[in-house]
């Protein structure tokens, strides 16, 4: 009778035990699941309140205009009341800002005469000397002023990265040819680096020629000066006396090729008068 009343009390002992536990255990899981909503909504506000993150700027490279590899050309034509007069401005001039004379020639006609140059003039001083010789070198009448930019910044680079590339290539095949062990071989690199080296002076060439035409600008002018009729009335006369001979003699020419048709006038006209009065 004890031994089932001591169960009984053990049962429910253990049975008050793994309820407590239970209910303990729920607890803490009620809790820790308490916790979790809440730091979610927590986030949630944060998210939601929080203010926007900056976005970052980024920096567009714009291409320096110094660093622009521009080419100029100009025409300046015009009349003045002395050629040789302004041909000496224009040299002196010229000089003044560092300038070269690459051609000239002077010309003369009927009723003018005057000058073509051809300037090189450093680009960084093209305008000012442009301006000087409008304002110094005695224009009567400007008959055309025109200027004209290139951009040949594409072109310069594109040439500057063949040409280091074909140097690169050039090097690599020098040690090749360092390395060579036959005949055949060291041939046909050298082959190769003949024909390289031949696009390398090429592209050199062209990039020094770009460069030229970069730092050297160029002006072509033209002026004249009209001829008074005071000053060409004698080669006038001269030339007209020249010109009435020349005209006397052409036709001298042209009346031999009629001396047939001048004999047989004569001939008509002689037999007419010998045979023709003496029967009347």
């Amino acid at each position: 009778m004890i031994d089932s009343q001591n169960t009984i009390f053990y049962s429910r002992s253990l049975w008050l035990i793994m309820m407590t536990t239970t209910m303990k255990t729920i607890r803490r899981a009620g809790i820790l699941l308490i916790s979790l909503l809440a730091f979610s909504c927590r986030n949630a506000d944060r998210s939601t309140t929080s203010e926007p993150i900056p976005v970052q700027k980024q920096e567009v490279s714009i291409p320096d205009t110094n660093s622009r590899k521009l080419t100029k050309e100009a025409d300046l034509s015009f009349s003045t009341v002395n050629i040789d007069e302004t041909a000496r401005l224009v040299r002196q001039t010229a000089k003044k800002y560092k300038a070269y004379i690459a051609e000239e020639n002077r010309f003369e006609y009927k009723t003018e005469k005057g000058y073509s140059m051809t300037l090189r003039v450093p680009s960084a001083d093209f305008d000012k000397l442009l301006e000087e010789l409008l304002d110094t070198c005695h224009i009567k009448q400007l008959n055309n002023k025109s200027i004209r930019i290139n951009d040949v910044t594409a072109e310069y680079i594109d040439v500057e990265a063949r040409m280091k590339v074909k140097k690169e290539s050039e090097a690599h095949y020098l040690e090749l040819l360092r390395q060579a062990r036959s005949l055949e071989e060291t041939l046909s690199i050298e082959a190769q680096l003949s024909e390289l080296r031949t696009e390398i002076e090429s592209a050199e060439g062209r990039l020094k020629f770009l460069k030229n035409q970069v730092d050297y600008s160029t002006l072509r002018i033209s002026f004249t000066e009209q001829k008074g009729i005071a000053n060409r009335f004698f080669s006038e006369f001269w030339n007209g006396l020249k010109g009435g001979w020349q005209v006397f003699l052409k036709l001298l020419i042209g009346l031999s090729y009629l001396w047939v048709v001048i004999v047989l006038f004569f001939i008509g006209r002689w037999a007419y008068g010998r045979f023709w009065r003496k029967d009347k």
